[in-house]
């Protein structure tokens, strides 16, 4: 944005001077256009020249020149700053053009700088998941004018500074947050406001934010888990019965974490003891709880690492021949447990369930089978006595025996001597 022209109404002037021997001066108006907003930014002022000479008639027609070395842009030097220095006195020494500071009967500005800043809405830093944190940063001065004012923000080393989007005395300053980087549990952030008055007083602000780093927590059963068991209350069967449930964690990512792994297993049954022996493999640092829960403790999960575990051991069956229910489910629920106050998992609190299908087989009672064969066979004989009654076969029978001798004929192989 332009903020002074030259007489005409140009930011830039061209023109031609002739120079002989000696110095010549030029001045020049400079006036502003309308009430520019930057009055604490000096005027850059700029300069550049060449230089073509005439012939020299006693030089044999030689033109004078500029030698290699002499520069041909040049700045120049602020004149007429009367609030610039507390003597009155110009600094010849600037290269800029500065505005005639306010700074009251004393000549001096005491500014009084403010600092603030948050962090956008963002509540907590998950590394790994949080790609960047935007810092608004609003800074307000309640003193006279400040010049050379500065922002500086400190920040955790881990961080990347990216961009900063000024808007007037409010701005937004976006760092990178690497996926693995290490900031402990809470985000630091320091703003610190200066100027080149040299005015003292507090002029830093401080805050922080929750700091939890991403993982990715998955939890799986495996299909060997024991599905289906029968269970026969037959004389003599197997008093027990093996099962087994089989469970896997496994961490993706880039980053380890320790976990804890929860198993809750049903062990009674109306009072009847549902297992003779239960255990986890492998071994971890795992401890039972009322016989109800187990925990085994991995102090650190590394990815990509898979960590199974087998729950089971042998299942007792005598009680079910005191349920009334022909098929009974015994399931086990695992639950993965870690410390949320560092750790975010984007899947939650991983837990998943397996169960085992029992159903009672009773033995087969032969009496109903061989009553109703014997009920069938006779009904059967009696049929078949009806049907030959009918035909007139027993009629034909007594005939043959009145027409005879009335000795019935004697069976065959028993000759009669």
């Amino acid at each position: 944005m332009v903020r002074a022209v030259f007489s005409g109404g140009a930011a830039v002037r061209n023109g031609t001077l002739r120079l002989g021997v000696g110095e010549r001066c030029e001045t020049l108006a400079i006036a502003f256009t309308g009430c520019p907003r930057d009055t604490l930014t000096p005027l850059a002022l700029r300069l550049a020249y060449d230089a073509t000479g005439d012939p020299i008639e006693v030089a044999g027609g030689l033109r004078p020149a500029l030698s290699e070395d002499s520069q041909t842009v040049a700045t120049g030097t602020g004149r007429g700053d009367p609030g610039g220095r507390a003597d009155g006195r110009t600094d010849e020494a600037s290269p800029q053009l500065p505005f005639e500071k306010d700074c009251g009967t004393d000549n001096v500005c005491v500014d009084d700088l403010h600092v603030s800043f948050n962090f956008s809405g963002l509540e907590t830093v998950v590394v790994g998941v949080t790609d960047v944190v935007d810092i608004t940063v609003t800074l307000r001065n309640r003193g006279e004018d400040s010049y050379g004012t500065t922002v500086q923000l400190q920040h955790a080393e881990a961080l990347s500074y990216r961009k900063a989007v000024v808007l007037q005395v409010v701005f937004t300053v976006t760092l990178d947050v690497p996926h693995g980087a290490e900031l402990g549990q809470a985000l630091e952030v320091v703003a610190n406001a200066t100027s080149d008055n040299g005015a003292p007083g507090g002029r830093a602000e401080r805050a922080e934010i929750p700091v939890k780093y991403g993982v990715f927590l998955v939890l799986t059963s495996a299909p060997n888990s024991t599905k289906y068991v029968n269970v026969s209350t037959r004389a003599g069967a197997p008093p027990s019965a093996p099962v087994t449930h089989r469970y896997q964690v496994k961490v993706l990512g880039q980053r380890g974490v320790p976990v804890t792994v929860t198993f809750l297993v049903p062990t009674g049954l109306g009072g009847a003891r549902l297992w003779d022996h239960l255990g986890v493999t492998p071994e971890q640092d795992c401890t039972v709880a009322a016989c109800t829960e187990l925990q085994c403790r991995v102090p650190e999960l590394e990815p990509p690492r898979a960590l199974g575990f087998s729950l089971g051991g042998s299942l007792a069956l005598a009680w079910m021949a005191q349920t009334q229910q022909p098929k009974v489910l015994v399931q086990s629920l695992a639950r993965v447990s870690f410390d949320v106050g560092r750790f975010w998992n984007s899947g939650g609190d991983p837990q998943l369930q397996v169960q085992t299908e029992l159903e009672r087989l009773e033995p087969p009672n032969p009496l109903p089978h061989i009553l109703g064969g014997t009920a069938g066979g006779l009904l059967l004989l009696g049929l078949a006595a009806l049907l030959l009654y009918k035909v007139g076969f027993f009629k034909r029978r007594y005939k043959e025996l009145l027409e005879g001798d009335g000795t019935p004929p004697a069976p065959p192989g028993n000759p009669q001597g």
